[in-house]
Parts: structure tokens; C-alpha cells; sequence
């Protein structure tokens, strides 16, 4: 939960306190709901389409695109298996290309790296006819 929802429940619990309610949102008989008609009703009334289980696939799928690693999404969806919060994998192909420039980082820390170690490695692999481009100082 974001801190944003957890003031504004914290704010609307307070509101109710003195009455003693036990829920937040509680029907006209200060029960919980058990249904979802009166989302229903007020997605109709706000003349938009959207189904109650909407919600929790937006909130997956806005984990994801934000870069939240999927095991992490797995726990605070309660997935019981990772197979079933792999269907939002799909929606982060710009942090796939992330995790290539990353590794790409990496790489090249480890070859200046070996520079530092081994000045004549780069003129050793272009002795050997080795095209190497990307082991080439920037």
C-alpha cells in the first residue's frame, strides 16, 4: 500500500472512530462488503470500464513497468506460484533493455579493469588479428 493510500484510510478510519465502526468503507449495515455491486454501480455512474479485478492487475502490471523485480510483485499480489506473475512480465520490455545496458556497464568495468592489470592485452588481441572492438579504450 502507498504511503499516499495508507494516509487517506488511516484519515477516513479516524473520521469513523468515535462511532466505533470496524471497517473503513462499511455498507449501511457497518458491515463489510461482500459483493461488488456498489463498484459496479459506481464504475457505471462514472461512465467507465473497468472490472473489480481490474485494480489488482493495474496495480501489478504499474509494479512492474516502475522496475519492481517480479519475485517482489509475487509476494505483495499473494501469487502462490511465479507462473502466475509472469503474465505481467511482459509489460517491461524497456527494463529488459536496461538490463542489457547494465551488463554492457559491467562489461566494461571489467575490460578497463583488465587494462589496468594487463596494459598490452588490447595490442596482444590486435597482434593475434582479434577484432575486438569493444575492448577498445573509449
Amino acid at each position: 500500500m502507498s504511503s499516499d493510500t495508507y494516509s487517506m484510510l488511516l484519515g477516513k478510519y479516524q473520521e469513523k472512530k468515535p462511532r466505533r465502526e470496524e471497517y473503513v468503507f462499511p455498507n449501511s449495515d457497518n458491515e463489510a462488503y461482500r459483493d461488488v455491486a456498489a463498484f459496479r454501480k459506481a464504475v457505471k455512474l462514472a461512465g467507465i470500464g473497468c472490472r473489480f479485478h481490474d485494480l489488482r492487475h493495474t496495480f501489478a502490471s504499474q509494479l512492474v513497468m516502475a522496475g519492481v523485480d517480479l519475485v517482489t510483485v509475487k509476494e505483495l499480489m499473494g501469487h502462490s506460484e511465479l507462473d502466475t506473475t509472469l503474465i505481467y512480465a511482459h509489460l517491461a520490455p524497456k527494463h529488459k533493455k536496461e538490463a542489457i545496458a547494465k551488463l554492457e556497464v559491467h562489461y566494461d568495468k571489467v575490460v578497463n579493469e583488465s587494462f589496468l592489470y594487463s596494459p598490452d592485452l588490447l595490442a596482444r588481441a590486435q597482434a593475434n588479428g582479434t577484432k575486438l572492438a569493444h575492448f577498445e579504450k573509449k
